[in-house]
């Protein structure tokens, strides 16, 4: 009797621990509220990573191929002296203490110092020269690289670790595809320009959410896992926009 009552209690305890502890709470129970937007002097901003070491974020301009480091109110901190040719993703590696960027028609990923040196180039991952190319590339918490391809088709890519091409995935779930940055666990946000729609994503259990934006031409998205926070960069507006993850009712 003594040992039922032990196991019991203990189911108990762990039920009240599930119960106050959210951590390890999927994403898929949350849904998003607008905190504000911002306008910001990019031209053409495309590609959006968050810079967990100095608290800002980093963007990328199609037009003028430069790399630019935002504050989180879209104010222009600094613009790097590298300059690249069709720039659509970015990803800040607080590893390795660098950027990834992607350039989209040559399907090249670079890497690029914090203080705008090149570092490494990685030409033609994929076939191909058209703008239906590489739009994103995020890391995730063990480090790994990811490549998104915009459409024709739209592809998720991981790499292996001397940048040579693990797996690829096909994706179906929107009309194009034009940011991605880890979520939590095996998830990815992938944004959709033409869907206007934030996808939480893996290559296990395909789409989890769907979290529809009213932003026009959304080119960039980046996650702040520690505040539950993303940011989507507007290329048509010139605007970054400022997001809270809220947690639904219904998990509590």
């Amino acid at each position: 009797m003594k040992k039922y009552i032990y196991l019991a209690g203990l189911l108990v305890i762990l039920a009240a621990c599930d119960i106050t502890d959210k951590t390890n709470l999927t994403l898929d129970e949350y849904s998003i509220s607008l905190i504000s937007s911002y306008n910001i002097s990019v031209p053409e901003p495309s590609g959006l990573s968050f810079d967990p070491t100095s608290n800002s974020l980093w963007t990328v301009s199609d037009e003028n191929g430069k790399i630019y480091q935002l504050e989180l109110n879209g104010d222009v901190i600094q613009s790097l002296e590298f300059q690249g040719s069709d720039l659509e993703g970015i990803a800040m590696d607080p590893i390795e203490n660098c950027l990834w960027v992607v350039e989209e028609e040559q399907r090249n990923l670079v890497q690029i110092s914090m203080i705008g040196n090149e570092m490494g180039r990685f030409p033609q991952l994929i076939p191909g020269y058209d703008n239906s190319g590489l739009e994103g590339v995020c890391l995730d918490a063990a480090s790994n690289l990811f490549l998104l391809k915009e459409k024709n088709p739209g592809q998720f890519i991981q790499l292996k670790s001397d940048k040579s091409i693990k797996e690829i995935i096909e994706l179906d779930f929107a009309g194009d595809y034009s940011g991605i940055v880890a979520a939590d666990a095996d998830k990815f946000w992938i944004l959709s320009d033409q869907a206007e729609t934030i996808f939480l994503w893996s290559a296990e259990s395909g789409v989890n959410l769907e979290l529809p934006v009213s932003v026009d031409k959304p080119e960039g998205i980046a996650f702040d896992s520690a505040n539950r926070e993303l940011y989507i960069i507007s290329d048509s507006e010139n605007k970054l926009y400022h997001y809270q993850l809220i947690q639904n009712s219904a998990s509590l």
